[in-house]
């Protein structure tokens, strides 16, 4: 986690848009999904840095810090803008299995997965659709050997 927050607060191009994928097998433990709730609710993971590692981050982005036009090297200044750099740059996407109860359970204990995330549900297609539509779109291309069926 500390590599994408990184990635997005100071490292590559400037502003960096990191998604952050987290599939329901990598939630070994619950207290993941109270991280989960966190970075939806404030973009933050409380303490996910010790102080030196903050000490180490803000040498690592003096100098974007510096491009941003801020001339003061206070560090609680510096975090914040390390910090308000993470929150416009990273996205976290969770993809959860089609179980929905274990799912709405897990709402129930954590509100930020409702309250704070958009939601797209993908089911399985009915064989027929999967044909008509890759028929739809077959239909104009050349079959590869003569005799063939398109």
């Amino acid at each position: 986690m500390k590599q994408v927050w990184e990635l997005a607060g100071y490292n590559g191009r400037e502003k960096l848009k990191t998604v952050f994928l987290l599939d329901e097998s990598d939630i070994i433990e619950e207290s993941f999904l109270e991280d989960v709730q966190n970075i939806l609710s404030s973009g933050l993971v409380p303490n996910l840095y010790t102080p030196e590692d903050l000490g180490r981050v803000r040498d690592e982005m003096k100098s974007s810090y510096k491009l941003a036009g801020n001339t003061e090297e206070i560090p609680d200044l510096m975090n914040k803008f390390f910090y308000d750099r993470v929150i416009n740059n990273v996205h976290l996407a969770y993809i959860v299995s089609s179980d929905l109860k274990i799912f709405s359970e897990q709402c129930r204990s954590f509100p930020a997965l409702i309250n704070n995330a958009s939601f797209i549900f993908y089911f399985a297609w009915p064989a027929e659709g999967l044909y008509e539509v890759s028929k739809v779109f077959m239909k104009n291309i050349e079959p590869l050997a003569e005799g063939m069926d398109v």
